[in-house]
């Protein structure tokens, strides 16, 4: 009897563990759109919510985004949907001009080639995010208050990032800003808090005002660029002081001399 009781015993606790077992991995789709705009056809409605990672590849437009979305927790107006997606992949993917509005600021799809205005603005539960490689632009406000936004990869092909392109997202740790950038937004990483560096690529040449401001964490400033960057004293708010700005060999008396650089006080050549 007594053994009987351990073979129950040993059962139950084999069906609780194969339970958490299963409950703990990540649900997981990968998709290849052919046709923008199909996306809805091609994940059925029994699913929609509960994908946690979603990997695409093919083409999409407003319409696909408008659904990815709600995927993420996330309404056309910034109302809560019962998505799980934390993970997304669109590394693969061709972002073409065209489909429905996916969110109330903005009046149309989207645009070839551009992680458009408030693509993905407001998605709290969103962790991380790998861009399209074939990206030319990250627009106003498109990851603005994703506050559980921990990663980004952002395609080697990315000129501009638009105003409050990054703002208020307190979780994100480290960012990487290809060599292809020439110019970043007004408040384009406004309190991103848990940031501890950044590099700025040697083709940046202006960033706009408060770019960098209230990221408190900030301890490390890599420029790359010989020629100071066009900025003001509201980029990095009023931390200059325990900041340290790394330049390249020889370009110490340039941003000594430059608006908005001469305020720090320690500018170290690497």
């Amino acid at each position: 009897m007594k053994r009987f009781y351990i073979i129950i015993l040993l059962q139950l606790l084999m069906w609780q563990f194969l339970s958490f077992s299963s409950q703990a991995q990540i649900v997981s789709r990968t998709i290849h759109i052919e046709k923008a705009g199909t996306l809805s056809t091609l994940i059925p409605s029994k699913d929609k919510y509960l994908i946690e990672e979603l990997i695409l590849s093919g083409n999409i437009n407003g319409t696909d985004i408008k659904y990815i979305r709600e995927m993420t927790g996330g309404g056309e107006y910034c109302d809560m949907t019962n998505g799980k997606l934390i993970k997304l992949n669109l590394e693969d993917v061709n972002i073409v001009a065209g489909g429905i509005p996916y969110i109330w600021q903005k009046y149309d799809g989207t645009e070839n080639n551009c992680v458009s205005d408030y693509m993905f603005y407001d998605l709290e539960q969103l962790n991380s995010i790998i861009l399209p490689r074939n990206t030319i632009a990250i627009g106003v406000g498109t990851f603005n208050l994703c506050t559980g936004l921990k990663s980004v990869n952002i395609g080697n092909n990315v000129s501009t990032i638009c105003r409050d392109a990054f703002s208020y997202c307190p979780e994100l740790t480290t960012v990487t800003i290809p060599e292809s950038v020439t110019s970043i937004g007004e408040s384009a990483f406004w309190h991103c808090s848990s940031l501890t560096s950044i590099t700025i690529p040697n083709r940046v040449i202006s960033i706009g005002e408060r770019a960098l401001k209230d990221c408190e964490r900030l301890s490390e400033v890599h420029c790359k660029a010989q020629n100071p960057p066009i900025i003001n004293s509201s980029v990095f708010d009023k931390y200059k002081n325990r900041l340290k700005l790394y330049v390249p060999k020889g370009s110490s008396k340039a941003y000594k001399n430059a608006e908005g650089w001469k305020e720090f006080t320690n500018i170290i050549e690497e």
